[in-house]
């Protein structure tokens, strides 16, 4: 029995995908509604069912911990993971089971219709080229799961991207230079071309609009503002609390919680702003024209993923980068460190006066571990960082800071070694 009941055996989700459909039946007459998706499901798929799924189980069984006369509501019919599973065991074949009559072609055509229109709101009359619908289905089941995981108000806010630096760009081409203003902690993704398109830097904004990253990148100094919230989220997403919905626009990556590098997300508060005649990238249709180009479907999986795992684990994660920062702040006392008063505990920012920087992460590196100089996305650049000149540094002092960050991976034994490794590379490089 436990080898016919195992998740890897065909047979188990060939019967799974049956105790599905079946249990839909169990929809009685308080269910019954105005509702389209219950009144074409009594009319047009229960019947099919019937002759296929139900009369092959009878009623009233239980397998699996799935009791079937528990589905008792419209919302149950309606959820999206169930009838995807049901959709994929009906095309391969494999339900209904061998001994039973096949689904004829039309009846299959009719159930793919009603899942498509019903459960998934997509309009089966419109031509798909180049793309199959089971990985349409997959793409709208998991941006209903950032909706759930983000709180947000509709799935259609979420737009997936190749990651951060793309969102930032995209929400740029919704702005006005002459009605929004940027701020100087930025990330570069927002910093240069929000720069080439003359938007202007001010860290008192007289405009109701502005760009404000969430988190440093380069500090991990956690920034909000009253205005209009054009936002970089990439350092607070999935680590520490962050409302979407108290901003217009967010961007964010899924490498910066342990996902797929080149995926991410845009947020847009109304995704209405954007379209063809604006979006960044056009010409596919994709994202209902707001992005452009073959999505990268892998990705959008494994982003979702990453962020369920990342948001289940935040409370945990960040009392331990708190546990591992306060052990580097007490053994590199000595050091200047750059936070404010809302900081986030991944990022530690040090200033070591008469040091390079470059010179010290390659010393600590050579000895075993990954810190840098400045954002961890331009770790090689020699220029004086904006974002640490912001907070008061000269151009020497940015050029000795370092910036390590902290994750799930690290310990207090590894962190204690690294601020032996971090006063030994110092003490070999200073004159």
């Amino acid at each position: 029995v436990s080898a016919v009941l195992s998740s890897s055996n065909p047979v188990f989700w060939a019967w799974r995908g049956c105790v599905v459909l079946t249990g839909l039946l169990a929809l009685r007459a308080a269910a019954q509604s105005v509702d389209p998706a219950m009144e074409t499901f009594t009319r047009e798929i229960q019947p099919i069912l019937n002759t296929h799924c139900y009369d092959c189980h009878g009623s009233g069984i239980s397998k699996g911990g799935v009791v079937l006369d528990e589905f008792t509501s419209a919302a149950e019919l309606k959820d999206p993971k169930l009838w995807l599973r049901a959709l994929r065991n009906v095309r391969s074949g494999i339900m209904p089971p061998s001994d039973e009559p096949r689904l004829p072609a039309e009846k299959v055509k009719a159930l793919e219709h009603w899942i498509k229109r019903q459960i998934f709101e997509l309009d089966p009359a419109v031509p798909d080229p180049g793309r199959v619908t089971v990985r349409r289905l997959n793409r709208t089941e998991y941006r209903n799961t950032l909706r759930e995981l983000l709180n947000l108000e509709d799935p259609s806010q979420v737009i997936f991207t190749g990651g951060a630096t793309e969102s930032c760009n995209t929400i740029l081409k919704l702005l006005d230079p002459n009605t929004t203003q940027i701020s100087p902690h930025e990330h570069s993704a927002f910093r240069i071309p929000a720069q080439l398109k003359n938007f202007p830097i001010s860290t008192q904004p007289s405009s109701n609009k502005q760009i404000l990253i969430a988190c440093s990148n380069e500090t991990g100094i956690i920034y909000t503002t009253k205005n209009h919230w054009y936002c970089d989220a990439t350092q607070a997403i999935g680590k520490i609390p962050f409302d979407l919905n108290q901003t217009e626009a967010a961007a964010f990556s899924a490498h910066k919680f342990h996902g797929p590098m080149g995926v991410g997300v845009l947020y847009l508060k109304n995704p209405n702003e954007l379209g063809e005649s604006n979006a960044l990238l056009v010409g596919g249709g994709q994202e209902q024209g707001r992005r452009a180009g073959t999505l990268n479907v892998a990705g959008i999986i494994g982003l979702a993923k990453a962020l369920e795992i990342a948001i289940q684990n935040q409370d945990q994660n960040y009392h331990l980068a708190c546990q591992l920062r306060a052990i580097l702040k007490s053994e590199l006392s000595n050091y200047r460190f750059n936070e404010g008063e809302n900081q986030s505990p991944f990022i530690l920012s040090i200033t070591v006066p008469g040091i390079v920087a470059h010179n010290l992460v390659t010393e600590v590196d050579r000895l075993g571990f990954a810190i840098s100089s400045g954002s961890a996305c331009s770790s090689q650049s020699t220029e004086p960082s904006p974002a640490l000149k912001a907070i008061g540094h000269t151009d020497a002092e940015t050029l000795s800071t370092i910036r390590i960050s902290f994750g799930p991976q690290n310990t207090e034994e590894s962190c204690a070694n690294l601020a032996k490794v971090i006063k030994s590379a110092i003490k070999t490089l200073k004159p």
